[in-house]
């Protein structure tokens, strides 16, 4: 306890800390101000007073880390020092707010890792200030204000602008971008003549890309660039605002995307809700294998994902990078995308105009958004078919999502200016993170690398030994398709099933030739055309029986007068169709006419008695006309065929649909349609089934029985299954064994008996069954016709697939230990970057104390990198990639510095020495 006079002098230094005053009955809460303390600026730290002071505001306010202070203030006559005394002022010009370093470095960290608003942390501190309901004075304003300039600020120091002879208005486009540095750079990280590296070494110089969209990030239409510009906008992750909005004017409405893919892109592009926002998301480009924002790689969206948006930012991520460098471009609607967009570049401004060497860029779509794509999609543009992708998912762009959503509140009301510098801040804190866990993400990557390559090869191999004969054309195929896409793919079936409409022509046009040799007709209407309409007859008894079932929920009138016109139509067609009966299929009117009617039959349920559904020795005369049976087996092989194809594109449909319900509906309404959608999609899996079940049914009938003769297998209900990647299937099986260990750990340490150990829903979930399962033959097959072809094709598919998986896994491995060099050797160009920039600081011409700063900072920083590079090396050892995070590595001394190590106290992130490097990007600014 001090006395008032002692309180007093003992906080001469430290003005912000809380004080507590007996008041007879308690300690109450009291200020310094009011014991007479007042703060001098301009003479620190000798404490003496200035012999013209300037008295602050009255109600001068500094916010720290433990609330607002009230705080007596006398400048300087000679000098301002606020920023000295740690104090950011909210203006140039007589401030009355302060903000304390402290207070500003705390919401920064606050903000970027928990995505704290500004509100929410300004309410903290008027809490801590006095927690019963008296509000301090407003200064919320003021402090969004000072926390836009400090980050603002600070990208700009980190990024060497105040090393620049030319400043902050010399900063250039995406310069205060933090840049990959495992990405190729050339004369940073690349070796010369990479350009011109042999095929087999070219996957080791490719950059992958990723776009996408999130319609999270909306802005209302509030204020204006002219009323809220950015302080640096264009000048870090956003795009150069002026130049893009000038452009997109000249872009008028498109229609450009088809129902290819069925993801959140096409439901969102096709179905904006733009009404009362000036911004409806943003397009934004990444590093696909490392997830880095890329310097002007975010465009705000107006109305949907139009390719316009996506072409600048394309365009504009490009000007950054070098035309020699390979790149695969990958974006889940690429297939649309990507058909025009070489003639769409050529329309953009000078400004965006970049040298494009088409034959070095691949284009693929990110692999879990495939799947809701068609077959052809799958196999053009699979990232497990392109040479030089590695393991590349292209769905780690998919990951900054999730990071970034929490500021969408937020941001959502804020002016342009103030939403793209939050933007810059947030992504610059995004790749940061990223670089100090570089290492444990390469050594945990390159651990599994090695571990499928040996075993992908092993398969491989195997299957190669049991398929030589047939392996070199195989390989050179493949080889001829790798080089020139427009040769035959050996990952897709060539052989192709005829379709119902061309059956039909072709027996059409025999008939025509018979009559024309002077054949006789029985009846107007030809036998294929009588075929024709009983398969057609069939038809409509199945859409009546999936309408009936789509309906039996519905009680609405609409409902029941639609049932009743198809019935109606039917029977009408039924009529005809008995008519031409009589005289094609005698024995089948025989049949019908010994037959017991139930007496509540409905139409759908009415036999047709076609000639497959005849006893065999009815099939020919005089049961039916001769050739009647051929027909209807040619015409039922149609069917086989082209409903298999519809009923694969149902269940693709159906995958994407299920994924779409998972990630993308968010309240009831939206559930609703999409259970709308997914049962009737249903429906059509299940018709385009029951269609080729009823003709392989047909077909074994007119063959007598032999399920050989009928040239496809027999479809079972386990059969119609969504597609399943082999790797996928690969998982489960791991899945399966995991949990089988865990219940036998569980028994061992309860004591319990087998058969007491029940299995709950997250081991449920890998049934046994799953490592065995294999892809269905559905999707494997187009039938069998005896021939060669027939019996080789899936055989060459599937080898096809086997090489490429094994290569994958092998170029992941290479590219993983090139990314290890390329890592340290960005660390080391950073380094000596930082170190130029320390040797060229004018020591003598400049203020000697700014001087000494810049000094400092520079060899600070590449202290930082020097940092990095060890830590990098530590976590490469052999023993760090067998035991992980356990083994301890120190650096010998040398040249003055110290040792670095990789224990037990690092974690996941890389390594972070304190909340000031995870923050500052390694510098502590106070």
């Amino acid at each position: 306890m001090l006395c008032s006079e002692c309180c007093v002098a003992a906080h001469a230094r430290l003005p912000l800390h809380r004080i507590y005053r007996w008041n007879g009955f308690f300690f109450a809460k009291h200020n310094l101000k009011s014991l007479g303390l007042r703060v001098q600026l301009g003479h620190h730290p000798t404490g003496s007073s200035c012999a013209a002071p300037h008295p602050a505001h009255e109600g001068f306010i500094v916010l720290h880390d433990n609330g607002f202070h009230e705080v007596a203030v006398d400048f300087c006559g000679c000098e301002n020092q606020l920023l000295r005394f740690g104090w950011y002022p909210s203006t140039d010009k007589r401030p009355r707010t302060c903000a304390t370093f402290v207070a500003l470095d705390r919401f920064t960290l606050s903000s970027h890792q928990s995505k704290m608003t500004a509100y929410d942390f300004y309410c903290v501190l008027e809490r801590l200030t006095d927690n019963t309901g008296l509000e301090p004075p407003d200064r919320y304003e003021p402090f969004l204000r000072m926390a836009r300039q400090w980050r603002h600020l600070h990208l700009l120091k980190r990024a060497g602008r105040g090393h620049a002879a030319s400043g902050c208005a010399g900063t250039g486009s995406g310069e205060l971008a933090r840049l990959c540095p495992i990405c190729p750079r050339p004369q940073v990280n690349l070796p010369e003549g990479f350009e011109n590296a042999p095929p087999q070494d070219q996957c080791l110089y490719v950059m992958v890309l990723a776009f996408d969209a999130c319609f999270r990030l909306k802005r209302r239409l509030i204020s204006s660039e002219l009323r809220n510009p950015g302080l640096g906008t264009g000048w870090g992750y956003v795009v150069e605002p002026e130049p893009y909005r000038e452009y997109l004017k000249t872009v008028t409405d498109q229609k450009e995307m088809s129902t290819c893919s069925g993801l959140a892109a096409l439901d969102y592009a096709n179905t904006k809700f733009s009404r009362g926002y000036a911004t409806t998301g943003v397009v934004m480009g990444v590093c696909a294998r490392h997830e880095f924002v890329q310097p002007n790689g975010v465009g705000d969206l107006q109305k949907g994902e139009r390719f316009a948006n996506t072409d600048w930012v394309f365009a504009s991520i490009l000007r950054h990078l070098d035309p020699r460098i390979r790149k695969i471009i990958s974006y889940d609607i690429v297939c649309q995308w990507a058909v025009y967009v070489v003639e769409r570049l050529k329309e953009l401004p000078p400004l965006m105009r970049l040298l494009m060497l088409l034959h070095l860029f691949r284009f693929v779509i990110p692999k879990m958004h495939i799947h809701g794509h068609t077959r052809d999609c799958q196999v053009r543009y699979s990232l497990n078919f392109v040479p030089g992708s590695g393991q590349t998912d292209g769905e780690g762009i998919e990951r900054p999502w999730a990071s970034i959503g929490g500021i969408a509140t937020s941001t959502r009301v804020s002016g342009p200016g103030a939403r793209h510098d939050a933007l810059d801040c947030h992504w610059s804190f995004w790749n940061w993170l990223k670089t100090i866990g570089l290492p444990a993400l390469l050594r945990r990557r390159l651990e599994v690398a090695r571990k499928e390559e040996l075993v992908q090869k092993e398969a491989f191999e195997d299957f190669t030994l049991q398929q030589s004969e047939h392996v070199p054309k195989w390989r050179k195929m493949v080889e001829e398709y790798e080089a020139d896409g427009s040769k035959p793919n050996p990952y897709e079936s060539s052989v192709k099933g005829l379709t119902e409409a061309e059956v039909r022509k072709r027996l059409e046009e025999e008939e025509e030739k018979e009559v024309a040799l002077g054949r006789t007709r029985v009846h107007d209407v030809s036998p294929s055309a009588f075929i024709t309409l009983g398969l057609e007859l069939e038809d409509s008894q199945r859409k009546i029986r999936l309408q009936v079932e789509l309906k039996r929920s519905s009680s609405a009138a609409s409902s029941r007068e639609s049932l009743k016109q198809l019935r109606g139509k039917f029977n009408r067609r039924l009529v005809r169709f008995r008519t031409l009966q009589a005289t094609y299929q005698p024995a089948a009117i025989l049949q019908l006419t010994n037959r017991d009617v139930p007496p509540e039959e409905l139409p759908e349920q009415v036999p047709l008695m076609l000639p497959s559904a005849l006893p065999i020795h009815l099939q020919s005369p005089p049961g039916c006309m001769a050739g009647l049976a051929d027909i209807e087996n040619a015409l039922r092989e149609a069917q086989c065929s082209s409903s298999l194809v519809r009923l694969r594109n149902q269940l693709t449909m159906k995958s994407w649909l299920l994924v779409y319900k998972k990630n993308q509906s968010r309240h009831q309404a939206q559930n609703t349609r999409s259970r709308t959608l997914v049962a009737k999609n249903e429906s059509k899996i299940r018709g385009h089934s029951e269609k080729f079940q009823m003709a392989w049914q047909a077909r074994l009938s007119l063959a007598g029985g032999d399920e050989a003769a009928v040239g496809w297998p027999k479809l079972r209900k386990v059969d119609i299954r969504c597609m399943e990647n082999p790797d996928d299937l690969a998982k489960k099986g791991e899945k399966c064994k995991r949990a089988t260990d865990r219940a036998h750990q569980l028994r061992r340490e309860n004591g319990l008996p087998e058969e007491d150990v029940e299995m709950g829903d997250e081991e449920g979930s890998a049934r046994a069954g799953e490592k065995f399962r294999e892809v269905s033959w559905i999707w494997t097959m187009t039938g069998l016709s005896g021939t060669d072809m027939d019996l080789e094709e899936p055989l060459r598919i599937e080898w096809a697939k086997a090489w490429a998986r094994s290569r994958r896994w092998e170029e992941e491995r290479r590219m993983l230990e090139e990314e290890w060099r390329r890592l340290g050797a960005s660390h080391q160009h950073s380094e000596r970057a930082w170190e130029a920039r320390g040797a060229t600081v004018p020591v003598g011409v400049i203020d000697g104390e700014i001087a000494e700063g810049k000094l400092a900072y520079a060899m600070k920083q590449a202290h930082m990198y020097r940092e990095l590079q060890a830590r990098a090396e530590a976590r490469h050892r052999p023993e760090a990639l067998l035991y992980g995070f356990s083994v301890a590595a120190e650096e010998p001394e040398e040249e003055g510095e110290g040792h670095v190590s990789a224990g037990e106290d690092e974690d996941a992130r890389g390594g972070i020495d304190s909340e000031e490097e995870l923050l500052m990007g390694g510098e502590v600014d106070n």
